[in-house]
C-alpha cells in the first residue's frame, strides 16, 4: 500500500469540528506535519492541509505517491538529519562527558523511574524485549561453541535432570567452560543488568547509567534477590571514566545509542573495554520514514504504547552506518544482524530486514 493511501485512511475524519475525535485526529495531523517539515519537505510546494467544512484533515504529499523508499527524505535534505557519526565530540565541539545523554534524555528517564519494573508500565515493551535480546546473544554464543572448543549456553534456572537425555535442550544447553565478565551499559532499572546476573556463565556483571534515580530504582529491586548480591554491582558513571585497566567479555548497549549525543565516541570508549576475544552487543533504530512512523507517531502518540518523548528521530543511526564504523576499527569481526518489532498482542518479533526499523547487531573483538 502506497503510504498516500494509508496516511488519508487514518488522518480521514467525519466527526463534528468541536468533537473530541476530530481533536485527536487534527493532534496526529499536526505531529505528521511536524516531521515533515524537520525532514526538509517542502510545505509551500509539497504539503498543505485541508479541513472541509466536514472537518476531514487530510494530507496532500506529492512526494506520498511514490513507494515507501522514497518518500520524505532526498539527499539535500537527509544530511540535515545525519550525526556526524564518525566526528568525535572534543574535535568537533571540545567539550567534555561526549559519551552521555543529553539534559532532556536525563529529564525523561527520571520520569520513569518510579514505574522503570511495572511490567504493565511505561516500560513494558522494555521488559518484553528483555527476551528477544537474550535470545539473540545466547544465539550467537551457540554458534561461537559450534566453531570452537566451547561448550554452550546453559539457560539460567532452569533444571534439566527431568528432561530426557535425547530432548534436545538438554543435549545443547551445557555451561561454557569460562565464565563472563558483563558490563551493561545505560543500564537504567537494570532489567538487562539482573537477567545477565543470574546466569551461570556469568562471573559477575556491572551496570552503569548516569541517572542516579534509575539507578536507585535498580539497586533497590536488586536487594529483593540476595543471590545478586556479590554478582551484581551498579555505578553511576559515565562510560569514559572508567578505568583504563577495567575490561569485559560482554559489553551490552542495548537501546542507548538512540539516546546519546555522540555516539561514535561513546562508541570508541566502549570497544575500549572488551578484552580479545569478547562481545559487543547493542540494538538501536534505523533512521528511515518507516522508523518514525512505527517508533514516534504509532508508539508514542497514537497508540501510547511509550511515553510521548522517549526517542528522538535524529538521534537514530542506520544499520549500515554501524557497519561501516566497525570496518573501521582494528580487530573487530561483524557477527550478526537481526530486524526487530513490536507486534500489540504478539510482542516483539524477528523481521526479515535490518535496515527499516529496530535492530540488534553482535561484534567479536579477534583473540
Amino acid at each position: 500500500m502506497e503510504l498516500s493511501t494509508l496516511f488519508e485512511y487514518i488522518f480521514s475524519c467525519s466527526y463534528p469540528r468541536s468533537s473530541p475525535q476530530c481533536r485527536m485526529k487534527n493532534y496526529h495531523c499536526h505531529t505528521l506535519l511536524k516531521f515533515v517539515q524537520t525532514t526538509g519537505t517542502s510545505t509551500s510546494s509539497n504539503t498543505r492541509m485541508c479541513f472541509e467544512p466536514t472537518c476531514r484533515p487530510k494530507f496532500y504529499i506529492s512526494a506520498y505517491r511514490n513507494p515507501v523508499t522514497t518518500i520524505i527524505m532526498n539527499r539535500s535534505t537527509a544530511g540535515r538529519l545525519i550525526r556526524a557519526f564518525h566526528s568525535t565530540a572534543r574535535a568537533r565541539h571540545g567539550t567534555a562527558g561526549s559519551t552521555s545523554a543529553s539534559e532532556e534524555e536525563m529529564k525523561h528517564f527520571k520520569q520513569l523511574a518510579a514505574t522503570w519494573w511495572d511490567t504493565n508500565g511505561p516500560q513494558r515493551i522494555l521488559h518484553k524485549m528483555n527476551l528477544l535480546r537474550m535470545d539473540f546473544m545466547n544465539e550467537n554464543l551457540k554458534v561461537l561453541q559450534q566453531n570452537t572448543s566451547q561448550s554452550a549456553v546453559k539457560p539460567a534456572g532452569v533444571s534439566l535432570d527431568i528432561l530426557p537425555d535425547s530432548d534436545p535442550r538438554k543435549t545443547n544447553a551445557i555451561q561454557l567452560t569460562d565464565k563472563k565478565r558483563v558490563l551493561d551499559i545505560g543500564c537504567g532499572g537494570g532489567i538487562l543488568a539482573e537477567h545477565m546476573a543470574r546466569l551461570p556463565w556469568t562471573s559477575s556483571v556491572d551496570g552503569i547509567d548516569m541517572s542516579p534515580d534509575v539507578l536507585q530504582v535498580a539497586v533497590e529491586h536488586a536487594k529483593k534477590d540476595a543471590s545478586l548480591t556479590k554478582k551484581l554491582n551498579y555505578r553511576r558513571i559515565a562510560l569514559e571514566d572508567l578505568p583504563r585497566d577495567e575490561k569485559f567479555d560482554i559489553v551490552t548497549m542495548y537501546e542507548v545509542l538512540e539516546h546519546i549525543t555522540y555516539p561514535a565516541e561513546f562508541m570508541k570508549h566502549a570497544l575500549s573495554k572488551v578484552n580479545p576475544g569478547g562481545w559487543v552487543f547493542l540494538s538501536t533504530i534505523n533512521r528511515t520514514p518507516i522508523s518514525w512512523f512505527t517508533t514516534i507517531f504509532v508508539a508514542e502518540h497514537l497508540m501510547r504504547l511509550v511515553p510521548p518523548g522517549t526517542h528522538t528521530y535524529s538521534k537514530y543511526i542506520n544499520e549500515e552506518e554501524i557497519r561501516d564504523f566497525f570496518a573501521t576499527q582494528k580487530d573487530w569481526e561483524f557477527v550478526d544482524s537481526k530486524g526487530c518489532m513490536y507486534v500489540p498482542g504478539c510482542g516483539w518479533v524477528w523481521t526479515p530486514n535490518e535496515r527499516m526499523g529496530n535492530y540488534m547487531m553482535a561484534f567479536r573483538k579477534k583473540d
